[in-house]
């Protein structure tokens, strides 16, 4: 598996920041939602841009996404994450398993990547396909086409752009696609914030552990 390219990183940022074809359903003091149309009925595109974590340094929103043991606390829908195999400082593969209202719960088994400098960084993920992880029993393989984060610095705080482009595969409604798009992922974004706002009193009463994300964290 090789790493990810700085060009797939580049092109990670333009669809961040370019909102040509996508279509606005969405916007209040907080969030801003789009959407894009697909081919599939279970497939799901939509970008967020949100101003929730303006209070927060890029470094502890950033620490607080990579963070598997922390997870659980803010994740309400998490079943199951892992890393399966290391690539190097910045890639990862993982195995992740979600709880799904009305339907099948779902897994994944994708590359996670990562960049971080002063003034922003990229996390995003993309499905495998790999031998090694078969479809688990009692659980749809879904599929990451691209799905992620870029927090930057801004005029007026940090802002979070989240990219979602998945095919949840399966049987699953189209009022299940449109309500995880517009009411179930701006949900998980306000969770996020609260998580970044408990992070650190969380992380102080830990005893120590590795954090492999921070080995070499300026790119």
């Amino acid at each position: 598996m090789k790493p990810v390219t700085d060009e797939e990183f580049n092109r990670f940022r333009d669809m961040c920041l370019n909102h040509e074809g996508w279509h606005l359903v969405s916007q209040d003091k907080w969030n801003i939602g789009y959407t894009m149309k697909t081919n599939s009925s279970s497939s799901l595109r939509l970008k967020l841009i949100s101003n929730l974590f303006k209070p927060y340094s890029l470094e502890l929103i950033f620490d607080m996404l990579n963070d598997p043991k922390y997870r659980k606390e803010w994740d309400v829908n998490l079943l199951e994450r892992r890393v399966i195999e290391e690539i190097d400082e910045h890639n990862e593969i993982e195995y992740y398993s979600i709880k799904m209202p009305v339907v099948t719960n779902r897994d994944f088994v994708y590359q996670r990547a990562w960049r971080f400098n002063e003034n922003e960084f990229i996390i995003f993920n993309r499905s495998i396909k790999d031998k090694r992880f078969p479809p688990v029993s009692g659980l749809v393989r879904a599929f990451f086409h691209i799905s992620g984060y870029m927090v930057r610095k801004e005029n007026e705080g940090n802002k979070l752009y989240y990219i979602c482009h998945n095919e949840w595969n399966g049987w699953i409604p189209n009022f299940l696609i449109n309500t995880i798009g517009i009411d179930v992922c701006p949900s998980v974004l306000s969770k996020m914030a609260e998580g970044c706002k408990k992070y650190t009193e969380w992380l102080e009463k830990q005893q120590p552990y590795e954090r492999p994300w921070k080995k070499l964290l300026y790119y």
